[in-house]
């Protein structure tokens, strides 16, 4: 199974990582970028506070606006063009 990045929509290799302010697999590149944001930090504590009380409903503190995937971009052709997001 190939795992695209939801960010940049590359191939994850040599693998994916979930991201600390949201449920998604992104790629090292893409993770690196994410690790460098000034929310980082306060999106890892909450994960690890979730994970500690055993909290498997948690969502993650939300991508920030700087973050957005740019995969919403490319075109899903699976899908009528009146259903597209743009």
């Amino acid at each position: 199974m190939t795992v695209r990045c939801v960010r940049c929509n590359n191939v994850c290799k040599p693998g994916a990582v979930l991201s600390a302010f949201d449920l998604e697999f992104v790629c090292l590149e893409c993770d690196d970028m994410e690790r460098a944001h000034p929310d980082y930090d306060r999106a890892a504590t909450a994960a690890f506070a979730a994970l500690q009380r055993r909290d498997r409903s948690f969502r993650g503190i939300g991508r920030p606006s700087e973050l957005r995937p740019l995969v919403e971009a490319v075109v899903d052709h699976r899908r009528p063009a009146q259903e597209r997001n743009f």
